[in-house]
């Protein structure tokens, strides 16, 4: 399952809204419609394919989901605010007023080589959107990990490695990201500051804001890849790309008797 956002939005909502494309189907709530994956950048009218194009490569969507050359200023103002330290508390009262002021300026309206492909629900009255291209960039511009789908799917458990150049800073600042995100669109995520922690590299969190452990909230097993490398870099060596990602995957089979006792304590607390 992979994610980018729809560049789009951003003037209208205040918001990037996100795009899932797995092998199967792509689409958004954003837009209300999905479509099956080969079918992807294909013409569109009114809910009906007009015109078929040949189904892309796998370098074409890599080429989309790692786009950070697909920029505006106020991806710019996002990025610099959204360095800021985690220590210091009013971060996210300011990423809110900066979301706030890009909106109001247009600053998210023109980007730099955006990437475009046909709009599935063109022209479709329940489509939030209904222009007839679509800009699509690297979710990375909102944050890194890929929790949106999965908390519209309301699931129970996430299993989330975090890559993300900043993973290993103090706060869970990717985290803290999605859970602003899940607050602005009314889904259910556990609390930040309740947790336990199995090793340095691997958290649970499963509690509300009081501390408690609530079933109604998705219990999130969060990876962290020591390793670091830049997301901006547009190359890797063999072996800089199998330290990344052999060490993230040796680390989830390493735990996996972690994973399964906290999907059976989920289990025993759904049956109440």
């Amino acid at each position: 399952m992979f994610n980018t956002i729809i560049k789009d939005s951003f003037p209208i909502t205040g918001e990037y809204e996100w795009f899932e494309i797995n092998p199967f189907v792509c689409g958004s709530d954003y837009l209300d419609g999905f479509i099956p994956t080969k079918y992807f950048g294909s013409k569109f009218q009114d809910g009906v394919c007009i015109k078929i194009r040949p189904e892309e490569s796998i370098g074409y969507f890599l080429g989309i989901f790692g786009s950070p050359y697909n920029f505006n200023i106020g991806d710019l103002l996002l990025q610099i605010v959204q360095s800021i330290p985690e220590k210091f508390v009013l971060k996210y009262q300011i990423i809110n007023y900066v979301h706030s002021f890009i909106k109001e300026y247009d600053f998210a309206k023109i980007n730099v080589l955006p990437s475009k492909i046909s709009n599935p629900t063109y022209k479709m009255s329940s489509s939030q959107y209904q222009e007839k291209f679509l800009t699509l960039a690297d979710a990375g511009f909102d944050f890194d990990i890929s929790i949106p789908p999965l908390l519209k799917r309301k699931v129970d458990i996430i299993i989330c490695c975090d890559d993300s150049s900043d993973a290993c800073k103090k706060g869970f600042p990717e985290l803290k990201m999605a859970k602003r995100y899940a607050n602005y669109h009314g889904f259910k995520f556990p609390s930040l500051k309740y947790y336990t922690q199995i090793t340095s590299n691997l958290f649970i969190f499963d509690c509300d804001e009081n501390g408690k452990i609530n079933r109604k909230i998705p219990t999130i097993i969060y990876f962290i890849n020591p390793i670091q490398e830049s997301m901006l870099k547009m190359q890797y060596s063999k072996k800089e790309f199998d330290n990344l990602c052999d060490y993230m995957k040796n680390m989830v089979i390493k735990n996996k008797t972690v994973i399964s006792q906290a999907i059976i304590q989920k289990v025993n607390y759904k049956s109440f």
